[in-house]
């Protein structure tokens, strides 16, 4: 297990050059991120919110942002789905700064995150040709398959 509580390198998002990181991100990694075209950036910053069907969920978003120096890396979105479970909707790292272990920071962070807020259980998906982050997920953080459907890959882990 990484312990990240006194990382200074994680800090919650705060606009600027963390929103111009995460807005790059997307438009070069959209088919990976996200399986729906009309996914809102406003929406997942501002209103801290995973979409705008399921207004329970607004403000109950948080986005991460992990630094190099001075410079977001990248970022890592998750929010209660319930009082006991947990769900990572975003991770990705920028591509000038893989292979320096921020996701496996990232996802170590929201963990700890699920925990203190009393999840018992975190649930992430990924493409089926995300061959990086299954390798995360089910190698590195030991989440269990738990379904695989329309491309995707859905795990879940106990906390």
């Amino acid at each position: 297990s990484i312990s990240v509580f006194a990382d200074p390198a994680i800090r919650l998002y705060a606009g600027g050059k963390d929103r111009a990181l995460v807005t790059k991100i997307f438009k070069e990694n959209f088919y990976t991120l996200t399986a729906n075209p009309d996914h809102d950036l406003d929406l997942m910053l501002e209103r801290r919110s995973p979409n705008k069907w399921e207004t329970k969920y607004f403000g109950k978003m948080d986005t991460y942002m992990i630094y190099d120096g001075d410079r977001p890396a990248g970022f890592i979105s998750f929010y209660m789905r319930s009082s006991y479970q947990g769900l990572i909707l975003f991770l990705a790292v920028d591509d000038e700064f893989r292979g320096k272990g921020y996701a496996k920071k990232l996802v170590q962070f929201a963990l700890d995150q699920f925990k203190k807020r009393g999840a018992q259980v975190v649930k992430i998906a990924t493409r089926t040709d995300n061959k990086p982050a299954q390798n995360l997920y089910g190698n590195f953080f030991k989440f269990a398959k738990e379904d695989e459907k329309d491309g995707f890959i859905f795990y879940r882990k106990d906390v």
